[in-house]
């Protein structure tokens, strides 16, 4: 079985190859998708890093209720960004003109 740490991984490449190709909805589903894997695992393990200086193990981590608070949190805002992409992208300052109606 796949974890989700390794899904997460295949779906960072995928909005990286997307992004640098210039398919920015599909960038920002592929972001959306990460997104909502992170929730799923934070939720999965009740646990989730707080404060981690890049190339760092965290500091601490939170647990419990507030992993699984943030792990909603975090399930909200990628389905947000995975069904609203468009309007996402446009948001981000990702669009090429198309996307946001000008």
């Amino acid at each position: 079985m796949v974890s989700l740490r390794t899904v997460n991984v295949f779906l960072v490449l995928a909005f990286g190859l997307a992004f640098a190709l210039g398919h920015l909805h599909v960038a920002t589903q592929a972001l959306g998708l990460s997104v909502l894997v992170c929730g799923a695992e934070w939720m999965r393990r009740r646990s989730m890093p707080v404060v981690a200086a890049e190339g760092r193990y965290p500091f601490t981590h939170a647990s419990g209720a507030w992993a699984i608070v943030s792990g909603s949190g975090l399930l909200v805002l990628g389905l947000s960004v995975l069904v609203f992409s468009e309007p996402t992208a446009c948001m981000l300052g990702w669009d090429n003109g198309a996307l946001c109606g000008r």
